[in-house]
């Protein structure tokens, strides 16, 4: 079984690992590439779920929150942390574009512990790792001031592409874009 992924080039989805075709039990991860006005229905009933705007900007709604033009990168090369929201399960999100969008979305097995929330760019924490050409900058969501049941998660750049690396229980899904 092979834990690497390979991006599409082309349509919405741009990669889609579920459980069950990465062969575990736990950590899921989709991206989707949306023009300027189109949306994407999220839905986890049993699952936790982290949706990161990764380039553009995207209005999320889930329940009675509505979210407005999260995202402030142009790339999901920039050197910034990315607007995110967390979503307990069961509760339903429409994430429509106000500008050409990528969106990354996180979900893992939860019991609903802790409530919907925006998680601004300035909450993140960030750490360097390594040296020279193997320099790593790590943005980490879930250490912000309330974290998620068991969908801890980071953003990697390093200096030749950009990793995204979704962790839970010593599993480790990477996907080159």
């Amino acid at each position: 079984m092979s834990l690497l992924v390979k991006a599409s080039r082309e349509g919405r989805t741009i990669v889609r690992v579920t459980p069950e075709t990465a062969m575990w039990k736990h950590v899921g991860f989709a991206a989707y590439r949306l023009g300027s006005g189109e949306a994407v229905q999220v839905h986890e009933e049993r699952r936790e779920v982290c949706i990161v705007v990764l380039s553009g900007t995207a209005t999320i709604e889930a329940g009675e929150h509505k979210w407005e033009k999260l995202g402030s990168r142009d790339r999901v090369f920039e050197d910034a942390a990315p607007y995110a929201v967390y979503l307990p399960p069961g509760l339903a999100a429409t994430i429509r574009s106000d500008r050409d969008a990528e969106i990354g979305v996180a979900s893992a097995p939860a019991t609903g512990k802790y409530p919907a929330r925006l998680i601004e760019p300035s909450r993140m924490s960030r750490t360097t790792r390594g040296k020279g050409a193997n320099t790593r900058y790590v943005c980490w969501w879930s250490r912000s001031e309330r974290p998620a049941a068991t969908l801890p998660a980071i953003r990697r750049i390093s200096m030749t592409r950009t990793t995204y690396r979704w962790r839970v229980r010593s599993r480790r899904l990477t996907i080159i874009g």
